[in-house]
């Protein structure tokens, strides 16, 4: 398993990355929300792990073929791999650019007593079936014209199968075997005990509706000739949907669209607008809505034969009117308290890269810049009746999208205002109105609640208005 950051290849380029974890054979580690130091979690970073997670999932148990020539692809751009697995081989192919096809040659498989051909199959990236792939078998060798997509795709040589591939459930698994030997009889367990001579031998699909380690090797004559397969089988919740945009700043109205992830029918998804878990009376979803005030948008499937499923959340909040400029600028006075995270300190009319302030594209002359987690406190005068800004994540990372941070603008110990979580390219208005008795306001910008990397916050245009 290798160690995955949150580099420029992975996120701009995750075909090339995960396509040469699977050249060598090796996992990646998965991102982990909070972790700053490994890849975090993001609609584009969890799109990629998906698309390529049933080619890695092929790769389990794998054991490199170490022998002369055993793989050759004669392709020259072209790249591929041999590994054994239970059950058979798996062919990673890679870095096929645009080639819709790659000729591959194999040498070398073994097969098992009384075996007398492969089952083969191919899968892409992005799929989640595998799909029969004719190969020309002439015993010393195979040939292979292996179909492309994204430059990849992974082939699987069998002789015995469990079935479905896909190891988790939402209400029923039926789980069938399969094998290229004849005259050979499936035992299997389901307690996770290795299968004898003695286990129960396979008639027929069973099904399962529970978490369930099935465990099944082919024997003939009372003695095992095929691989010990192994899959756990797992009952999970049914997927929350997605809300599109999974949460948002908006001006007037914003139209929000609710789409189910798992196709089971049918399927009905419930939906609150005010925070609360979405029950069987909650209104049903029909079609893309329209919002036009701040709401906490919930949303579940409800499916036959299985409980609901887990809750998708997402916040809208309704931007307010742009602030007066302030009569008097933060950045002319001094803080009683400024701390800034990442050993940085705060920058007096400039980001905390020291360049210019520039939110979603525009240009402020007057702020403070910092990073997460910080806080600058001021003295209030008896004059300051309200603070204001413009908030948000500096526009130099605005190709950094892991990057998030909260606004708060706090009188002593009394929280006043919090922006919505902001990522790279919002910015939000802030007017708040100072209590008569505050001595300090304090003005803090918080990580998200996914660590600090990126995290480079400004209060553009900030001060205190005193009419």
């Amino acid at each position: 398993m290798e160690w995955t950051i949150a580099i420029p290849e992975i996120q701009n380029d995750p075909d090339r990355y995960f396509q040469r974890h699977l050249h060598m054979g090796a996992f990646l580690t998965a991102p982990i929300a909070g972790n700053d130091h490994t890849i975090l979690p993001s609609a584009d970073v969890d799109q990629a792990y998906t698309d390529y997670g049933p080619l890695l999932d092929a790769l389990r148990g794998k054991r490199w073929v170490l022998e002369p020539h055993a793989i050759e692809a004669t392709d020259t751009e072209v790249k591929a791999n041999l590994f054994q697995v239970p059950g058979g081989y798996v062919v990673p192919i890679t870095f096929g650019g645009n080639a819709s096809s790659a000729r591959v040659t194999l040498r070398h498989l073994k097969k098992k007593q009384g075996q007398r051909a492969w089952r083969s199959s191919v899968i892409h990236p992005g799929e989640t079936d595998w799909s029969p792939m004719e190969v020309d078998d002439r015993g010393d060798y195979i040939l292979m014209n292996v179909p492309l997509d994204r430059g990849c795709a992974m082939v699987k040589l069998s002789t015995s199968w469990m079935e479905p591939t896909k190891t988790y459930f939402t209400n029923e698994a039926v789980v069938t075997f399969g094998t290229t030997i004849p005259n050979g009889i499936f035992r299997y367990t389901l307690d996770g005990s290795v299968p004898t001579a003695q286990s129960p031998s396979y008639s027929g699909p069973i099904s399962l509706r529970e978490w369930t380690l099935v465990r099944m090797a082919l024997f003939a004559n009372n003695i095992q000739v095929g691989d010990l397969l192994t899959t756990d089988y797992v009952r999970v919740p049914l997927s929350p949907p997605e809300i599109t945009p999974r949460s948002g700043i908006f001006e007037d109205t914003q139209s929000i669209e609710i789409t189910p992830v798992q196709p089971e029918e049918p399927i009905i998804v419930r939906y609150t607008m005010d925070g609360t878990d979405p029950s069987a009376d909650s209104p049903r979803y029909e079609g893309p809505f329209q919002i036009a005030e701040d709401a906490i948008i919930q949303a579940r499937v409800f499916g036959p034969g299985t409980g609901p499923g887990e809750c998708a959340s997402a916040t809208f909040r309704k931007r307010l009117s742009l602030p007066p400029n302030p009569d008097i600028y933060i950045s002319d006075l001094e803080p009683v308290v400024s701390t800034v995270g990442y050993f940085e300190t705060a920058k007096v009319d400039r980001s905390t890269q020291n360049k210019p302030i520039q939110l979603a594209g525009k240009h402020y002359e007057k702020g403070m810049g910092v990073s997460a987690h910080s806080e600058l406190a001021y003295t209030l005068q008896p004059e300051f009746k309200a603070f204001v800004a413009v908030v948000g994540i500096d526009d130099e990372m605005i190709d950094f999208k892991p990057a998030s941070v909260t606004f708060q603008v706090w009188t002593d110990d009394r929280l006043l205002e919090e922006s919505p979580l902001m990522k790279p390219g919002q910015y939000w208005h802030l007017n708040v109105k100072l209590p008569e008795d505050a001595k300090r306001v304090r003005l803090i910008v918080t990580d998200g609640g996914d660590g600090i990397h990126g995290d480079h916050g400004d209060w553009a245009n900030a001060g205190f208005v005193t009419h």
